[in-house]
């Protein structure tokens, strides 16, 4: 009977015996069914308490994922947690924050974030602005010209209009006969949105209030099966300070529907053919879907790669620009995004730690060369795709190639990511391989006799000799190793204790049965268990044998815990001894070797570390920027705090007055003051990079713009390490000196204090060497010069202020 009948009948019970409320029965009915409420109760709060321990518990060894703000992300997101055997948060925890919280949009997306990982960086969704992006690259071009070639001509519309007028003059003045073609990107846009060509400057809208990169059409495109595609590389941004990002092996084409033609203006309106977006492209009514790799108007970018490379060209090179490409562009806009990064996470106050994934969308022209398009923060990584029906309608279905793609870049990105004191999947299972071995070597007797023992690469084999009391303790001349046919040979019991270091400084021993003959000893049988009662055996340690035949009685083989390659090696011959439980290791260790295949690559620092270190100089700024910003959490710079900036970098020296300072910060803030739609006062880093390349044109003039901005960088770290060691010393010198002193007086001169059971002491108060004074003697001793020491020293002018 389940408890709600049972509460039906009892209530109908009492319903029958409310007229004689002190029937026994029911009483005691009432009686038993409290009982039984009471005991179920308990047993609810036991299970409870166990699940809250087994959660605190797994909370310390298990990751833990915040998924609530995943949104599109939220399908493949939740395969790589399964893959990894995480815990899944998608109502957001309350009692603190998890490991790793995702978010789709931004870093602000949810707020009161104190530990843990975020995967976005503050400020990053504007940051990469089609209008801010380009505008670091276009300085970084001015400073490299060489090194950042990647993209094509940009003009910022609608402030740069003026001069895209009159370029496009110059260019139509050159060549008549051939009017180039430009394409318009807002710079807000996504998916395709509000992109268009044009001809002529006039046809550029003016109307819609928005902000718009203007760039140079490239028409000389690499064309596969006559449509133009492009290529979508993933990157992980790992961390800031130090700089860190990593390269996903894979990625995807995606190809336009109509085939590729040049621009002209008949052609020019044709969305489908000039541009490869998918979301514009899957509107078409010749977009193609197909599960293979190499088919499709979206395929995997491998698969484009090994189409390319059967066509005759070198892979190898074009991937190695596609890094450099990566490399460049991270490094321009890495110096904001730390402005950015002290703004949401001021230092010394409890935050996250923050990585990213990025989508670099790169166009190949027809000599391979790459050239970037535009940078998303939030590249799609949506699995589903749309699909017609045969009615006619639209159904959304899982897409295999988006699935495999984005599942293990977000798998491999969070065990990247992933705590260090934690476990992930990868670490449990190494640590159940390890168990099954233990576990392995703990086999029966008959096992033991048919196949060798299999050795753990982390063991210490330590082969103990036993001896019989009977024989008054004497030990057998032979060795245990040592092939002997003599009747004391069943005195002598081959034992090994297998020692496997589990971590540092705890070891793990676990005794095996009988050795199993190898190559040390001859096969032999194990004691009875007769002869093993019958005497008494304990261990001795011979560590003096004076005979080199025989070996020591504790023989100990110490692995290099430290040399991975000899492990390996170990491994490598370990593999060729037959093992118990074969089949089942062989597939854990193929499972093992799958999982550390990961599709990341660090390609910064260490590939190209050492090669762009001269680029890196908007770091140096953005460093000196933060240093001189007067509040915590602050973005802009003031007037107050730019003046303290140049007198720290003791541009006085230079030949730079204060005046001028202070008119080139005017002239800065009103040339950059439409970045600032707030209409917060101040100076943003961009105009603070514009001030501090004005100033080291006027002082520091090179032909060579880098060498220039690079010589006044230097010139104002030096001056700043100089004063802060001046304040460090003096900081120094001040505690040396108060150390061990006590605290001050506030009086000018201290005074004597005497009380009514001290005027019969024989030391009279005008007789003490400090005496007491007027206020106007006092003032009269200080304005004349006269500290505490001469005075007392000196009588004669102690009489004149006193008498005269």
């Amino acid at each position: 009977m389940t408890s709600v009948k049972q509460e039906k009948d009892g209530d109908r019970k009492l319903y029958m015996y409310k007229n004689n409320p002190y029937n026994a029965s029911l009483r005691q009915e009432v009686i038993i069914k409290r009982r039984e409420l009471t005991r179920v109760a308990l047993l609810n709060r036991e299970k409870t308490q166990d699940r809250r321990l087994q959660d605190r518990n797994s909370s310390r060894s298990v990751v833990t994922i915040d998924t609530h703000k995943a949104r599109s992300n939220g399908d493949v997101l939740r395969m790589a947690i399964r893959d990894l055997g995480w815990r899944e948060f998608p109502f957001q925890r309350r009692d603190h924050n998890c490991d790793v919280t995702w978010h789709a949009i931004s870093f602000y997306d949810q707020g009161e974030i104190y530990s843990g990982q975020v995967n976005k960086f503050p400020g990053s969704l504007e940051i990469f602005h089609k209008v801010n992006l380009f505008r670091w690259l276009e300085f970084m071009k001015s400073l490299f010209p060489d090194e950042y070639d990647f993209f094509p001509r940009t003009w910022f519309l609608p402030h740069q209009y003026h001069d895209f007028v009159s370029e496009v003059r110059s260019m139509n003045e050159k060549k008549p006969k051939h009017k180039p073609m430009f394409i318009v990107k807002p710079s807000e846009g996504s998916q395709g949105d509000g992109i268009y060509l044009l001809c002529d400057p006039q046809q550029y809208n003016h109307n819609n209030g928005r902000y718009h990169v203007v760039q140079e059409y490239l028409s000389d495109v690499f064309i596969l099966d006559k449509f133009k595609f492009d290529l979508r590389v993933y990157v992980v941004l790992r961390s800031l300070d130090p700089l860190e990002f990593h390269v996903c092996r894979e990625g995807l084409a995606r190809f336009s529907t109509v085939p590729y033609e040049q621009p002209n203006s008949k052609n020019m309106s044709e969305t489908f053919m000039h541009l490869t977006n998918y979301s514009l492209n899957k509107k078409s009514s010749e977009f193609k879907i197909s599960d293979k790799d190499d088919e499709g108007s979206k395929r995997k970018m491998s698969a484009v790669f090994k189409q390319m490379e059967r066509m005759g060209y070198d892979i190898g090179l074009l991937w190695v620009k596609i890094e450099q490409m990566v490399t460049k562009t991270l490094i321009a806009v890495v110096g904001e995004m730390k402005v950015e990064h002290q703004a949401a996470i001021p230092p010394g106050k409890p935050g996250p730690t923050c990585f990213q994934i990025l989508g670099f969308d790169i166009l190949l022209l027809k000599n391979l060369d790459p050239f970037l398009l535009e940078v998303n923060s939030n590249p799609s990584l949506s699995i589903t795709e749309e699909r017609e029906t045969p009615t006619g309608g639209v159904e959304y279905a899982v897409s295999n190639k988006d699935k495999e793609i984005k599942r293990k870049l977000i798998r491999d990105t969070l065990i990247l990511v992933a705590p260090k004191n934690k476990y992930t999947r990868k670490r449990r299972r190494h640590r159940r391989r390890r168990r099954r071995e233990e576990e392995d070597m703990e086999t029966d007797e008959t096992s033991s006799k048919s196949q060798p023992r299999p050795r753990h690469r982390r063991e210490k084999a330590i082969s103990i000799r036993y001896t019989d009391e009977e024989d008054g303790g004497q030990q057998s001349s032979k060795s245990i190793f040592e092939e002997s046919d003599q009747k004391s040979q069943k005195f002598v019991r081959n034992e090994t204790c297998r020692v496997f270091i589990q971590g540092e400084g705890e070891v793990h021993f676990s005794e095996s049965g009988p050795s199993s003959p190898s190559h040390h000893s001859h096969p032999s049988s194990p004691p009875t268990s007769s002869s093993s009662t019958k005497s008494r055996k304990h261990a001795v340690q011979d560590t003096n044998s004076d005979n080199p035949d025989h070996l020591p009685s504790v023989f100990s083989k110490l692995w290099d815990e430290a040399g991975d390659e000899k492990m390996e090696e170990d491994d490598k011959d370990n593999t060729a001894q037959p093992q118990v439980n074969s089949d089942q290791s062989g597939a854990d260790s193929s499972d093992d070797d799958k999982e550390e295949e990961s599709c990341l690559r660090e390609i910064f620092p260490s590939v190209y570390g050492e090669s762009y270190t001269n680029e890196r100089i908007l770091e140096k700024l953005a460093d000196i920027f933060i240093s001189c910003l007067g509040v915590k959490g602050s973005m802009r710079l003031g007037p107050t705090m730019f003046r303290l900036f140049a007198r720290k970098c003791r541009l006085n020296n230079k030949g730079i007055t204060n005046a001028a300072v202070d008119i080139l910060y005017i002239d800065m803030q009103r040339k950059w003051e439409y970045l600032n739609p707030d209409r917060t006062a101040g100076l943003c880093f961009l105009g603070f990079v514009s001030a501090c390349y004005e100033l080291a044109r006027r002082q520091f003039y090179s032909p060579c713009k880098h060498t220039m901005l690079e010589a006044f960088v230097a010139y104002c770290h030096d001056n700043m390490n100089s004063l802060e060691q001046d304040n460090a010393a003096g900081r120094a010198r001040t505690q040396a000196r108060r150390k061990g002193k006590a605290r001050s007086s506030l009086m000018l001169f201290p005074r004597s204090t005497i009380t009514s059971l001290e005027e019969d002491d024989k030391r009279d108060v005008l007789s003490s060497q400090v005496r007491q004074m007027t206020f106007l003697e006092e003032m009269t001793a200080f304005m004349g010069g006269v500290n505490k020491k001469s005075y007392l020293n000196n009588s004669r002018m102690y009489d004149d202020l006193m008498y005269n």
